[in-house]
């Protein structure tokens, strides 16, 4: 949980699900934008996370629709070790100008190892824009709230510092690096860094988190939008 950023008049839309309802643990590390994809445009995301050294691979898979230009909806298949989650979820958002979007997302989920009973519902509030002029840096923050109906809630924060630079025709490259915490301050702060590369209507990624851990957490990911 990825969604749509205008690149400099050319409209190329970008989005994040993502992974968007799993839990906290599953989905947190990459960014998610304020506006939705747009009226009448179909997203779809599609991610691997592994943790080398350990047997700790989950997928997350979405595809989200727009009704209009400020909201949509979607669904999304996770799994992971002993798991298998869907999700079905409803965003609002806007661009309200080049230097602030806001947007907000509600995903119940549920078990589908467990006769489709309510898991957790996750509730996400997404904020960006433009630093510079040129829109080349930015910065974004996620808010996410989980309800989890068996574990404990989860309250979490994200902030990103990013940039976009062309590279070629049709192709441009966004870092992004950013710290991460609970707002039960409860546990260390962890860095959040990756990158994608986008060309036209899709995007690569490569992303990760829990440096600081015995066994950090890698992203890859592709992206749509049409």
């Amino acid at each position: 949980m990825i969604y749509k950023k205008i690149i400099m008049g050319k409209r190329i839309v970008l989005g994040f699900i993502i992974l968007l309802v799993c839990a906290i643990e599953v989905h947190a590390q990459v960014p998610y934008y304020g506006a939705t994809v747009g009226e009448g445009k179909v997203f779809g995301y599609h991610s691997l996370k592994v943790r080398p050294g350990i047997n700790n691979q989950r997928t997350y898979t979405t595809l989200q629709f727009g009704i209009n230009d400020w909201f949509s909806v979607g669904s999304d298949l996770t799994t992971g070790p002993d798991e298998k989650f869907i999700g079905y979820y409803l965003r609002v958002g806007k661009k309200f100008s080049q230097w602030f979007s806001a947007g907000i997302q509600s995903a119940p989920t549920f078990d589908l190892d467990n006769s489709h009973k309510f898991g957790y519902l996750n509730t996400g509030f997404f904020m960006n824009g433009d630093i510079t002029k040129n829109g080349k840096l930015f910065w974004t923050t996620n808010t996410w709230h989980t309800i989890d109906k068996d574990g404990n809630n989860t309250f979490d924060q994200y902030w990103y510092l990013a940039g976009n630079i062309p590279v070629g025709k049709n192709w441009s490259f966004w870092p992004h690096i950013g710290l991460t915490h609970s707002w039960k301050f409860n546990e260390d702060p962890d860095l959040a860094a990756g990158f994608f590369w986008v060309y036209k209507k899709y995007s690569f990624y490569l992303w990760g988190n829990d440096f600081f851990k015995d066994h950090p957490r890698v992203t890859m990911a592709v992206d749509f939008t049409f």
